[in-house]
């Protein structure tokens, strides 16, 4: 669910974000240019990826993108709960994000006055399950899907970096 009202509070345990089925995305930041070092992504071609395959590859210096977050928190205290998730564009999706180290190194794009899950020692953090990225499909139309399996007491989590806002 896309959100325009921007979260405050995306800790683990907001009971506003919490839920057995929906994920929550926002606009992070926008607009903004890639530092000297690049971005470090964990894809940017189109195909069915796990999450526990980690590629890294490097937007270059310069690019002008935006950032949307994706998240999730379980509410429950079963095991898992199974969140899936599509995120439609007609910018280019120049990247995903979704590895723990990738978001730790990508947390300037965080939005300030916004207290994020930053528990970048949690495994779980992040995506460990099937991600889908689609992009530059023949209708225009751009999109990243998700599978998260949210643990119980966990938040999962993901940017998709964006040509335009």
């Amino acid at each position: 669910m896309l959100l325009t009202d921007i979260p405050t509070d995306l800790d683990k345990g907001n009971e506003q974000l919490q839920s057995t089925d929906t994920s929550w995305v926002f606009l992070e930041s926008s607009n903004f240019v890639v530092p000297e070092e690049g971005l470090i992504v964990n894809q940017t071609t189109p195909g069915f990826y796990n999450g526990s395959f980690l590629f890294q590859q490097t937007l270059p210096a310069g690019t002008v993108a935006c950032s949307y977050l994706v998240h999730a928190d379980s509410a429950t205290t079963e095991t898992v709960d199974r969140i899936r998730g599509i995120f439609e564009t007609d910018a280019k999706i120049l990247g995903v994000i979704y590895g723990r180290a990738e978001l730790e190194r990508s947390s300037f794009l965080e939005r300030p006055g916004t207290k994020y899950a930053t528990d970048y020692s949690n495994e779980y953090l992040g995506v460990n399950d099937v991600l889908a990225v689609v992009t530059d499909n023949e209708d225009g139309i751009n999109q990243v899907w998700w599978n998260f399996h949210v643990w119980s007491g966990d938040v999962d989590q993901m940017r998709i970096i964006t040509s335009d806002c």
